[in-house]
């Protein structure tokens, strides 16, 4: 029986298996429509990997379960931030006052934006029932999924060599570890 420290940590891990295609993917996107900032972003991560099962090359990602959020910014993001929704719902259009813009946010839609920058928010959405003929075990509502690369993060990680992070516990021993 694990410990509960344990047991998330087991879950977390769990979770970047399962996301594991769709970070691929994303990561395809970005490399398309962003290719200085995904390089950016690629040499950054690769210096500050924690866990193999993700394939990058963003830092950070946020679940947003279930919630209605009010127009705002993604504060302290270094750059362009995927996201896409999930689950059973009506409504929800991304709205982008600055550009003007409503897009469709429904399952199956990414939006990759400036969100650190770009004021944004999800119009309202009503939960609806999953089909009868679902067997993927979610629940009625939106399920949002973030992926993103905070500044202050980035900025240090990125011109750092491969796994700096895991060998010098991101800078606190780098002098124990240094070859020079």
């Amino acid at each position: 029986m694990l410990g509960a420290t344990a047991a998330c940590a087991v879950e977390v891990q769990t979770y970047f298996y399962a996301m594991r295609k769709v970070a691929l993917i994303l990561a395809e996107m970005f490399k398309t429509f962003f290719p200085d900032e995904y390089e950016r972003y690629r040499q950054a991560f690769d210096a500050g990997v924690w866990l193999e099962q993700d394939p990058g090359p963003w830092g950070g990602r946020a679940i947003v379960y279930k919630l209605d959020l009010a127009l705002h910014w993604d504060k302290g993001d270094g750059g362009p931030t995927a996201t896409f929704p999930v689950g059973f719902f009506d409504g929800g259009i991304m709205e982008i006052p600055q550009l003007r813009a409503r897009l469709r946010y429904s399952p199956g839609d990414v939006v990759i934006s400036l969100s650190g920058l770009l004021a944004h928010h999800i119009t309202h959405w009503t939960a609806i029932a999953p089909p009868l003929t679902s067997t993927n075990g979610c629940n009625p509502g939106r399920i949002g999924n973030v992926f993103f690369f905070k500044k202050i993060p980035l900025e240090r990680l990125e011109h750092h060599e491969p796994l700096w992070g895991k060998k010098t516990a991101y800078g606190q021993y780098e002098r124990l570890t240094s070859t020079t």
